[in-house]
């Protein structure tokens, strides 16, 4: 799995955010995307959830799994609880449930069905055990022991959290989501001492690909704790230039780097 961006071009009026930047980032990588604001850091993240198009050039993540924690928190059913919204992170229930009407349509299937059938029963079992289904429930309880977020909210609906409590459960479900691609943007904001170790530690462990946007000093020795050597190539095009720092795994340390730059400029 890589995430890969091309002769990527995107400007606002005049305004020019990318102009042929470029960058790859290789599974298991741990990227630091550092700039001032305004440079661009949250557009990217936004072209990566597709939730904007780039003018020209291409950026592509395969048929990865993205989870994204945005610095402002959106919850489009805010009447569900606490818990639920955490659950929801994984598909188990969703998954559970095809499986179910897939033994209900078994029953009365003509036997030429059966193998498709059972084609489809075998592909929901493996996504559910790759999403740890007999075991999630304690790791989502881990998570929230260790994010620190009070027992006594599980059951309560979540518009009745302050916005420090919902940027930290949205946080959770982001890390109990299992994602191949995490993307964090500013992410210590609202998280105490504790909460940051359990999640340098999370991030230096986590078998998948993260992004981090970040300008706070915090944020920074968050993300250069989290693996285990750091390689950097920059192009500095003007003084507004983003910059991917890009660490590697202990298993990838061996691969080059490529690094990452953009320019905005008045035309």
């Amino acid at each position: 799995m890589t995430m890969k961006g091309s002769k990527m071009n995107l400007s606002f009026g005049s305004e020019i955010i990318y102009e042929d930047a470029e960058f790859l980032i290789n599974d298991h990588d741990k990227a630091g995307i550092v700039g001032v604001n305004g440079a661009g850091k949250t557009t990217l993240f936004h072209v990566l959830m597709h939730e904007l198009e780039l003018d020209s050039g291409t950026i592509s993540t395969g048929n990865s799994r993205i989870a994204c924690l945005p610095q402002e928190i959106v919850i489009h059913d805010e009447t569900c609880t606490v818990l639920d919204y955490l659950q929801e992170g994984r598909p188990i229930r969703r998954l559970e449930a095809d499986l179910s009407r897939i033994y209900q349509r078994l029953e009365h299937a003509a036997v030429t069905e059966h193998a498709s059938l059972l084609k489809q029963m075998d592909k929901l079992q493996t996504r559910l055990e790759f999403f740890d289904c007999y075991k999630a429930d304690s790791i989502l309880l881990d998570i929230i022991d260790r994010m620190q977020i009070d027992i006594d909210l599980l059951d309560m609906p979540v518009n009745r959290l302050s916005g420090g409590q919902k940027s930290k459960i949205a946080f959770a479900r982001v890390l109990y989501s299992k994602a191949d691609i995490l993307l964090l943007d500013e992410p210590t904001n609202h998280l105490d001492a504790a909460a940051k170790e359990f999640v340098t530690e999370f991030l230096k462990n986590y078998r998948g690909m993260g992004l981090s946007a970040t300008i706070p000093p915090s944020s920074i020795r968050l993300f250069t704790k989290s693996c285990s050597s750091i390689k950097l190539r920059t192009k500095f095009l003007s003084t507004t230039a983003i910059t991917i720092l890009i660490k590697r795994s202990m298993q990838r340390s061996s691969v080059c780097v490529n690094g990452f730059s953009s320019r905005r400029k008045k035309r």
